[in-house]
């Protein structure tokens, strides 16, 4: 059995995205749970999400598959955390903030 060096490149493709929206996964169940978002800027977010979408364009025209799907899977993730950024900075309210508030 030969395997190509685009087989090859479209494995080590495959490996990247998996473990790549793996760690944003991880990052959004993180970010869930402290309800905290002070320490990402909006800079990154939206430049991050600007690459994504250039990469998900760029797997679609070179046809691949790989950089396609895992892309497109990581622009999902991004906006996912540029949600929760919005909310955690603007909108949530801790329950202690909110029984001080009550008492005032």
């Amino acid at each position: 059995m030969n395997i190509t060096s685009d087989e090859i490149s479209e494995i080590v493709g495959w490996s990247g995205g998996v473990i790549f929206t793996i760690a944003q996964i991880i990052q959004i169940i993180h970010t869930f749970i402290v309800k905290n978002t002070t320490d990402i800027s909006y800079g990154l977010q939206v430049l991050w999400l600007i690459g994504n979408f250039m990469y998900t364009a760029f797997g679609f025209t070179s046809h691949s598959m790989s950089m396609f799907v895992s892309n497109a899977l990581t622009s999902g993730t991004t906006i996912i955390q540029i949600t929760q950024k919005i909310y955690f900075d603007n909108y949530y309210k801790p329950k202690k903030d909110i029984l001080l508030e009550n008492k005032a």
